[in-house]
């Protein structure tokens, strides 16, 4: 929303940093109850995650120019490079037969889900 928005260019603006959505509803929600120049305490927020996880969000705050900055720079993490590099894998289905016993329901997912995990891998 319009708060977010302003928030994320503020912390980009005066101080450098690009935060998560999260983190942008944070610093307004501070901002605007104790912006004082000299304030009589510290005062603290927690970022709680990348931006790069909400690239629609920030790039709408900040626009298209600084989001591509932002993914083409130092500051992006090779993680998400990696993410965004990988091949996309449709959704996998677990199937399993509602006749069967616990165990072999169990036995079946665990099968199914290291099977996606070694296709990942390779």
């Amino acid at each position: 929303d319009a708060a977010m928005c302003a928030a994320t260019r503020r912390a980009l603006e005066q101080h450098g940093y690009l935060p998560c959505p999260h983190t942008a509803v944070a610093l307004g929600a501070l901002w605007a109850t104790c912006d004082q120049p000299d304030p009589p305490a510290a005062r603290i927020v927690l970022a709680t995650a990348s931006p790069c996880k909400f690239e629609a969000s920030v790039t709408e705050a900040v626009g298209r120019e600084r989001w591509a900055s932002y993914q083409d720079g130092p500051d992006f993490p090779a993680s998400a490079r990696a993410v965004l590099a990988a091949k996309e894998v449709p959704p996998g289905r677990f199937h399993v037969c509602s006749s069967s016993r616990f165990e072999e329901t169990q036995k079946t997912w665990e099968d199914q889900v290291r099977k996606m995990l070694d296709d990942a891998n390779s």
